[in-house]
């Protein structure tokens, strides 16, 4: 089996709050992202909740989720990335264009399964500006991608053109330019 993961980076070099606060609006946003609805798991159950019982139950259900999970938030070389077990290769997208709405910030997004599957790119107001999926993926029912890299690039080196060319990699290789150009690795939190 190999490695899996699924990681969320925000540059903080425009950012106008203070990392910390960054970092505690991002776990909110990820629980956000995450959440259950408790209306219907409650109506699956056959039970009739009073309409004010359901924020508190949201606000439990949330705490509860969150504090299950394994999740970390390591600020270095001007990002601050974000490691949630929740995130997977099936998920990170819609995980990115959602916390990049949330937050109004740009997402860099980097998902690899299995050492198969490899999937990076960047969301900006709820919306994916550049993707690329390559390896094994048609074996996940994904098709391979690669769109609007030169944004992806320009995000990377803050417009100052200092980043190798992404078009012409795929799959380890484009990780292990994405991790060179941030300065750090994108599956770990620790190294």
């Amino acid at each position: 089996m190999g490695r899996k993961y699924g990681s969320l980076h925000i540059r903080t070099e425009n950012v106008t709050e203070n990392t910390d606060a960054l970092i505690s609006s991002c776990i909110d946003a990820m629980d956000s992202v995450f959440h259950m609805d408790v209306e219907k798991a409650a109506a699956l159950l056959g039970l009739n909740l009073p309409q004010q019982q359901i924020p508190l139950l949201r606000q439990l259900t949330r705490v509860g989720i969150s504090a299950r999970t394994k999740q970390n938030v390591v600020k270095r070389n001007g990002f601050v990335s974000l490691y949630d077990q929740r995130v997977t290769f099936e998920n990170i997208q819609a995980v990115a264009r959602k916390l990049s709405d949330l937050l109004k910030l740009p997402i860099l997004y980097s998902s690899v399964y299995d050492d198969d599957v490899f999937i990076f790119g960047l969301c900006e107001n709820g919306k994916t500006v550049s993707v690329h999926i390559s390896g094994d993926c048609e074996a996940y029912g994904l098709t391979p991608e690669s769109d609007n890299i030169e944004g992806l690039e320009r995000y990377l080196s803050n417009d100052e053109g200092n980043l190798p060319e992404l078009k012409n990699l795929s799959g380890a290789d484009f990780e292990s330019a994405l991790s060179k150009a941030l300065g750090f690795r994108l599956d770990s939190n620790d190294r």
